[in-house]
């Protein structure tokens, strides 16, 4: 039997129903486990956000013919997913979409990879060696890396794909230090960062680790961000961050609802 979409998926598609017909909808805080102090995030003003349900891709103003920046439809993804995860490769113009839900609700191990410009293609690359969804994506020294998620349960497991070699996926020996689904990831001066989401109990998770990628290392705890989320954004920024390492993260809403920022 093909494994399905965890309580959690229902309960938010129910909630979202809710809110369209206006009516009020509350979560409870979730008491943390584990590793849930405010360290080293400092709160900001949130930023704007919006967002779009399919993938497009920027046309340039000479390209839009009328002097501003506009959105093209792109060639369509080989095979429709939801809550699945993207990263940009480190190769030119490479985006990679990985994982998910298919519109039979069974999780996908699929990956595929868009070529922009007179290409404009994606082509299937090898399966996940597992099956997930609600999980987070990154790329570092090109390769590409699936961090947790959900598949048949919560999951703790990395997996790599090396871009240039090509041939399969690899299990990582290094898991991160907890199951993750819903959470968010980003690399900032060569680490990549998990952080927040859910965990195996459905607890809301405040926690952040980090690693550099390497076969033999691990993943390592550094300070929890100030409040619990999942179903959030969070992004590096390369220069102009206050900390030590230069550059930072900043994390920015989600749930339970909130319009809270803060920084590491």
């Amino acid at each position: 039997t093909a494994p399905r979409a965890p309580r959690l998926l229902l309960t938010l598609l129910l909630l979202l129903e809710r809110s369209v017909h206006g009516a009020a909808a509350s979560f409870e805080d979730a008491e943390g486990r584990g590793n849930e102090g405010n360290g080293g995030f400092t709160p900001h003003a949130p930023p704007a956000a919006a967002s779009r349900g399919w993938v497009e891709a920027a046309a340039t103003a000479a390209e839009a013919g009328a002097g501003v920046l506009r959105w093209e439809p792109i060639e369509d993804l080989l095979v429709a997913r939801y809550w699945h995860a993207m990263t940009g490769g480190s190769l030119p113009g490479t985006v990679v979409a990985l994982g998910g839900w298919d519109s039979n609700n069974n999780v996908l191990a699929s990956a595929s990879r868009y070529a922009p410009g007179a290409a404009n293609n994606w082509t299937q690359l090898p399966n996940m060696t597992t099956p997930r969804g609600m999980f987070a994506a990154a790329t570092l020294h090109g390769t590409v890396f699936a961090l947790g998620g959900y598949g048949s349960t919560y999951l703790a497991s990395v997996e790599a794909f090396d871009l240039a070699a090509g041939a399969h996926w690899t299990l990582l020996a290094a898991s991160m230090t907890t199951p993750r689904s819903n959470h968010a990831a980003a690399v900032l001066r060569g680490l990549i960062y998990a952080a927040g989401g859910l965990d195996a109990g459905d607890y809301i998770l405040a926690s952040v680790e980090r690693f550099d990628g390497g076969a033999h290392s691990a993943w390592a705890l550094v300070a929890s961000m100030g409040t619990k989320r999942y179903m959030f954004a969070l992004v590096a920024l390369e220069e102009g961050g206050p900390s030590r390492h230069g550059g930072m993260l900043v994390a920015a809403g989600g749930h339970p609802f909130t319009a809270s920022a803060e920084a590491y």
